[in-house]
């Protein structure tokens, strides 16, 4: 009888304890390498990676090297905002070494050396080419991927095709923009697809406008992360515009950015 009692009361505490426990899975790393005026932000959560945009050519390295200390052996998604050089310079490279198990892409090809090196090695690999909003769960992570919404933009269609990213777990979010210019920009305000994010990547390393004011009073985010170099700094008045909101601003000339998620905390 007292041993059934003790296994009662042993049950019953561990039962407590799992309903209590916080869920470890419930955790997301965001890090953005110092590769200068190029993008690339590694995703990891619950043992899996996604890349979204590839940086260029010479920062394989760099970005390998990151993958590699957080011991990531295949990338599970990457999607590529757009084709210009300093987005998917290194995507080659990396697919030839870690392979993807999912690439999401725009639908403008590019002539150039990046592009084709990437459509050689993304080969038989699985690709959707996003030509309508896209919705899918990685893990806990909600995605949203947004389309171009236009067959060709009058300004700069490469940087205003980007693929649109929205990542949401736990009530945060986090919104990546690519390069989307002020067409793009409008575009997205009037369709009502900028909602208030926790985090903003700010569009094209930094350049201004008003339509870049009115993208970021419409994220109204806790922090603004820009890519860019020494050589190659944000706009002052995009600076000026994020101090005078209270925006908490990083830029990965200062270093490699890391964000991190454990439940509902976000810490940076």
């Amino acid at each position: 009888m007292l041993k059934k009692l003790i296994a009662a009361v042993i049950i019953l505490t561990g039962a407590l304890l799992c309903s209590c426990a916080p869920n470890s899975t419930s955790s997301m790393k965001i890090i953005a390498p110092r590769i200068g005026k190029a993008d690339c932000f590694v995703i990891l959560h619950q043992g899996k990676c996604m890349l979204i945009d590839t940086g260029e050519s010479d920062d394989y390295n760099e970005i390998s090297s990151i993958l590699l200390s957080e011991g990531v052996t295949h990338i599970d998604v990457m999607l590529i905002t757009h084709f210009d050089k300093d987005h998917v310079g290194s995507a080659a490279d990396l697919l030839n070494k870690y392979g993807a198990g999912k690439i999401y892409v725009n639908d403008r090809k590019k002539n150039s050396e990046e592009y084709q090196a990437f459509a050689e090695a993304s080969g038989s690999m699985d690709k959707t080419v996003v030509t309508e909003d896209t919705e899918f769960d990685f893990g806990d992570i909600r995605v949203q991927i947004f389309a171009p919404d236009a067959e060709k933009y009058s300004e700069d269609d490469q940087n205003n095709a980007s693929l649109v990213t929205r990542l949401t777990m736990l009530g945060r979010s986090y919104l990546f923009t690519g390069d989307v210019l002020d067409e793009r920009i409008a575009s997205l305000l009037a369709e009502d697809k900028i909602a208030v994010s926790d985090f903003l990547k700010i569009p094209h390393h930094g350049s201004w406008s008003e339509e870049v004011s009115r993208l970021i009073d419409a994220a109204s985010p806790r922090v603004a992360l820009v890519t860019c170099s020494q050589k190659n700094p944000p706009d002052q008045e995009l600076l000026d515009r994020l101090k005078e909101m209270g925006i908490k601003t990083l830029v990965t000339s200062d270093g490699n950015v890391i964000l991190t998620q454990n439940g509902k905390d976000l810490m940076y």
